[in-house]
């Protein structure tokens, strides 16, 4: 089971193109830089984690491991893979700010993809505390779609400020994987943290 989860999540990431990051301005949220942050930040987390994985409807469960930088990596590697600020992409998004989140003390900024750019976040949405340095959630809906594969995930991040440090709390992902000559995969992995 492990393995088919380590196969596909390296053939995800392999497949995805590597965009160096430029010092250009950002119009967009940062999300690969915020990832890289947040991937620096849990490597000093000493608390454990538990991990629950599901592939085609055969669980795996792991708790009460302590993660190093490199199980944070694979978790976040959609996130650090992730972005929006490419050349290609200066126009791909329509940017909703300050919208008030039902039942929630949130505010969010939403990234939408027009449907006719090529863009593999085709939805974002950044949840924060009244400042938007203040990242509280992130929700991204991820698809990449050639003739070799077809790929559709969704990413909720959970993050938590505990004394300077912004930390992740849990992530949760589920997706659909579909290779040529392959079965195809339905997935979901939900890593909290125990703090």
């Amino acid at each position: 089971m492990r393995i088919v989860v380590l196969i596909s999540a390296l053939l995800w990431i392999g497949c995805q193109p590597i965009t160096p990051q430029t010092n250009t301005s950002n119009k967009y949220f940062n999300l690969s830089g915020f990832a890289q942050e947040l991937l620096i930040s849990q490597a000093k987390d000493k608390n454990s984690v538990v991990k629950i994985t599901q592939v085609n409807n055969v669980e795996e469960r792991n708790s009460g491991f302590y993660p190093d930088s490199s199980f944070w990596a694979i978790e976040l590697s959609s996130l650090l893979n992730a972005n929006l600020n490419k050349p290609s992409l200066s126009d791909a998004y329509s940017i909703q700010s300050n919208v008030s989140e039902k039942n929630s003390n949130l505010l969010k900024t939403v990234y939408t993809a027009s449907p006719e750019t090529n863009a593999h976040i085709t939805l974002l949405e950044v949840k924060y505390l009244k400042n938007p340095k203040e990242v509280r959630q992130i929700i991204a809906f991820i698809k990449s779609e050639n003739s070799v594969y077809n790929t559709h995930q969704v990413i909720n991040l959970w993050l938590n400020k505990y004394g300077s440090q912004l930390l992740i709390d849990s992530i949760y992902m589920q997706g659909f994987n579909k290779t040529v000559l392959l079965d195809s995969m339905k997935y979901s992995s939900k890593v909290v943290v125990v703090r």
